[in-house]
């Protein structure tokens, strides 16, 4: 499946700073204990623990005073999501993470890496990650709440459109506007992008 991703790391001590991804990423701590940082939180995950971090929700962390760990994560497109679950669901809000303890963590990593690591085909990766998944969104529900709509305009959009909307005659320095909104260059493209449907250049034009 196009942009369904698994990483796994070594042990290291790395920080990771504030960052996002235009897909839910599931993220498992294999060895050691992290900190993730999210919305001026600070959360700590144990080994064997996991996260569900919503798309285009800006979190940091890593090296848990500065303690060795090593991850694994999966991403997955939002689409993928909608496919399974439904357009409704895509809808519905998203609860922006969603820490889970190492029994349910546990269950996670065996139903969707140990299946996706023995697919032969897309549909069978489909089949795996409905059954997978299916429990936390069907049965418990614990994805699910009134929280910010997947389809609301990011902050960091918004105040790149009113830049961009107050100057547009002029030159816009890109890497200047991400800083300001506190995000990659890249990454800000492409939220811009995915909220707007088109790049913050093609916008300006």
């Amino acid at each position: 499946i196009p942009d369904l991703k698994f990483t796994q790391t070594t042990e290291h001590d790395v920080m990771y700073g504030a960052h996002l991804h235009d897909v839910m990423e599931i993220i498992w701590v294999l060895s050691g204990c992290t900190r993730l940082i999210f919305r001026d939180r600070s959360y700590r995950l144990n080994c064997g623990d996991a996260v569900i971090i919503a798309p285009n929700e800006v979190h940091a962390g890593g090296s848990y005073e500065r303690s060795s760990f090593s991850f694994a994560a999966l991403h997955i497109p939002r689409i993928i999501l909608e496919m399974l679950f439904g357009y409704q669901y895509a809808r519905q809000s998203m609860a922006p993470v969603q820490l889970l303890d190492r029994s349910i963590a546990g269950i996670l990593y065996r139903d969707l890496i140990g299946g996706l690591l023995d697919t032969l085909s897309v549909a069978d990766q489909l089949t795996c990650l409905d059954d997978g998944l299916g429990r936390l969104f069907r049965a418990r529900h614990s994805l699910a709440f009134p929280a910010v709509p997947l389809t609301s305009c990011h902050p960091a959009v918004s105040r790149a459109k009113s830049v961009i909307n107050a100057t547009f005659t002029e030159p816009i320095d890109f890497c200047h506007l991400a800083m300001e909104v506190h995000l990659h260059q890249r990454y800000l493209i492409s939220l811009f992008k995915t909220m707007t449907g088109i790049p913050p250049h093609q916008y300006q034009i």
